[in-house]
């Protein structure tokens, strides 16, 4: 029992992974102004950045930039500069444990 139950969870956490992953596209829709701000905020005070990596973002946006938030000194447009170190921390470490 106790084996089904960690391989149901490791499952679910896994779908809630790519269910985020695949959220990050609409990061920058003008209808998903909260989704854009909570991202922030989650970045921001967790010091993360994607649900696995930065380089979620780059997929997800069709671009190789991360959000600004993603920053580790962050300014308007840092998440273009693709030499600025970004947080390595991921986001879906935190929502699932």
């Amino acid at each position: 029992m106790t084996q089904t139950y960690c391989f149901y969870c490791s499952q679910v956490s896994e779908n809630a992974k790519q269910d985020l992953k695949d959220g990050l596209s609409l990061y920058n829709s003008d209808n998903n102004v909260g989704l854009r701000n909570a991202w922030n905020i989650i970045q921001a005070e967790w010091k993360c950045c994607g649900v696995i990596g930065y380089t979620d973002w780059h997929e997800a946006l069709k671009e190789k930039v991360v959000p600004d938030r993603c920053c580790q000194e962050h300014y308007q447009e840092c998440g273009r500069n693709s030499t600025n170190m970004f947080w390595t921390r991921v986001s879906g470490n935190h929502l699932f444990i």
